[in-house]
């Protein structure tokens, strides 16, 4: 029975040599990062102010509201 790769082995280790093979993988790893830091900003930044709006207000912060999901 052969090994199951991991996520991260699918996403970013190459198995095949080549410069344009390397040159795909990292421009994939650079937007797979800056996709990453953009959400910490931005959807980070909200959470986070909506945390201290909740705490101010002395309320529990839905985290299904704030994001859109739930029934509410």
């Amino acid at each position: 029975m052969a090994r199951q790769q991991t996520t991260s082995e699918k996403q970013f280790r190459l198995y095949e040599r080549g410069f344009l093979k390397r040159l795909a993988r990292d421009w994939f790893v650079l937007r797979y990062l800056w996709r990453i830091t953009w959400l910490w900003l931005t959807v980070g930044g909200k959470l986070r102010r909506e945390k201290r709006k909740a705490q101010r207000e002395g309320r529990v912060l839905y985290l299904d509201t704030l994001m859109g999901g739930g029934n509410t």
